[in-house]
């Protein structure tokens, strides 16, 4: 019987521990956010995935709860509460969403954003999505090289005006593809790289269209270097968004210029749980935040990223921005269609002038 109690008071201490061991690990994360916000390569890369490190609390609340642990469950339950406040609008239908779908009057512009990955072997079943999507506007990112010269003949019944990028080498084009005639065209950068900005008519007004393909946030070499770290370790010890929050910048102040109504989507590599993504968010409207629900993570498909198949996204990178003149109806994540990326599919209004 001694053994036993002593075996069961050891449990409670070891629990106990561990409860309060995650608990001040979570608060000094959220501290360190506030205060340094992705100041540090290390913290920075944290940030991307920050709605998940509040999970434990399905058990670590209701376990301090049974332990008995008043303090311990005030902390927790704080903690819940933070983690409700951040994350529950993301699960809600806003009323700015109900609003919109009450006052659509006429077809709203449905536009779609995919980085495809230039050597995806379904591309079939992707144009066969495509056309179900009957979607007005198609912005693709890491095409296929012959798709950057030729366009994409396979769509030219349903999207007879396409413009095409090749950027470089490889995977890295981009192209455009639209049901209605491209009244404009001009290709802009941000910190040298090119892409394309078009101008289309719309419900009688002229918008512009950005495509946006942001860098991958890596540096040349990893911080470290051992024979034993494995790919992915490998990615985060070359963390380094700094380049990609240079084109953020740059982006935001080349649409603070733009005259027209404007969308801009495409792989934008910043997870909406970075400190970058409050940035865009402060200039820009997310069609997803507005119109979609739940997480809308888009990357990585796991079978293409070589991940655990049961692994689902974790992240969202995919966007479709816009300007205040427009209002979204709904925007929803599409199926895996090959690319470790899955697609975003936004249909958007324009705003009835005062």
């Amino acid at each position: 019987m001694r053994l036993i109690a002593h075996l069961v008071r050891m449990a409670r201490a070891t629990l106990t521990l561990l409860l309060w061991a995650y608990a001040f690990v979570l608060m000094g994360y959220l501290g360190l956010r506030a205060v340094v916000g992705d100041g540090l390569w290390w913290l920075s890369w944290l940030n991307n995935f920050a709605p998940y490190y509040f999970l434990p609390l399905i058990f670590t609340l209701p376990l301090s709860f049974a332990l008995r642990l008043k303090r311990s469950a005030l902390v927790h339950g704080f903690l819940a509460l933070v983690a409700t406040i951040w994350l529950l609008p993301r699960f809600l239908d806003t009323p700015f969403q109900r609003v919109a779908r009450l006052n659509e009057s006429e077809r709203a512009l449905t536009v779609v954003t995919f980085n495809i990955r230039g050597d995806n072997p379904q591309l079939d079943s992707f144009f066969s999505w495509l056309r179900s999507t009957n979607a007005d506007i198609v912005l693709l990112q890491e095409t296929p090289a012959s798709w950057t010269h030729n366009g994409i003949p396979q769509l030219l019944d349903p999207y007879p005006y396409q413009v095409s990028l090749p950027i470089g080498a490889g995977q890295w084009g981009e192209v455009i593809l639209s049901r209605q005639p491209i009244v404009g065209h001009e290709r802009y950068r941000v910190q040298g790289f090119p892409h394309d900005r078009i101008e289309i008519e719309w419900a009688g007004e002229r918008i512009a269209i950005y495509n946006v393909h942001m860098v991958i946030p890596q540096r040349a070499t990893a911080r470290l270097t051992q024979r034993f770290y494995r790919n992915y370790l490998n990615m985060i010890l070359k963390y380094d968004d700094s380049i990609r929050n240079d084109q953020i910048d740059e982006l935001l102040a080349l649409l603070a210029n733009e005259r027209l109504p404007f969308i801009a989507a495409g792989d934008f590599n910043t997870s909406d749980n970075a400190v970058a993504y409050e940035r865009i968010a402060a200039r820009l409207r997310d069609s997803f935040r507005e119109g979609g629900r739940g997480m809308g993570s888009t990357w990585p498909h796991a079978r293409v990223a070589g991940l655990p198949s049961f692994i689902p996204p974790l992240i969202r990178i995919d966007y479709v921005w816009h300007s205040d003149e427009f209002q979204t109806l709904t925007t929803f994540v599409g199926p895996p269609l090959g690319s470790d990326h899955l697609p975003v599919i936004a249909n958007l209004v324009l705003r009835e002038s005062p």
